[in-house]
């Protein structure tokens, strides 16, 4: 399982390697801009749309209101944890979608790989490599 930014999917899209599933609350910026529909059955490049792999709106607002800290990430993953509880379960279900078509998960959000680790996907990354185990 991998992790990518919605514009790096849209400017290099791989449908025939990899299994997109969009992990984000709203719709992408990138999509709205370009116009493009988000799910293949509709001309779309994302395979599935997850919203139950997002944060609530909640956090996602007290996440962006206030400043970028360690100490602030971790409350935000303690209280993200809480609230995908069904995560592995997800996830699970996700990869074995891929498997049947012979491709890799890709979750896919708005941020960019240089806001590491402060997006939500590299959570969902560390529950997946525990599944894993």
């Amino acid at each position: 399982m991998k992790r990518a930014s919605v514009r790096s999917v849209l400017d290099n899209p791989q449908p025939d390697k990899y299994y997109y599933v969009l992990v984000t609350r709203y719709v992408p910026i990138e999509n709205r801009r370009r116009g493009i529909p988000l799910l293949k059955e509709k001309g779309g490049i994302y395979d599935m749309w997850d919203r139950n792999l997002a944060p609530s709106p909640r956090l996602l607002h007290w996440w962006k209101a206030g400043p970028r800290t360690r100490e602030r990430w971790s409350e935000y993953e303690r209280r993200f944890r809480e609230e995908v509880p069904d995560a592995i379960y997800r996830l699970t279900r996700h990869e074995q979608a891929a498997r049947a078509k012979g491709k890799e998960v890709v979750l896919v959000c708005e941020e960019e790989d240089y806001e590491y680790p402060y997006c939500h996907t590299f959570i969902l990354l560390d529950i997946a490599k525990s599944m894993a185990k």
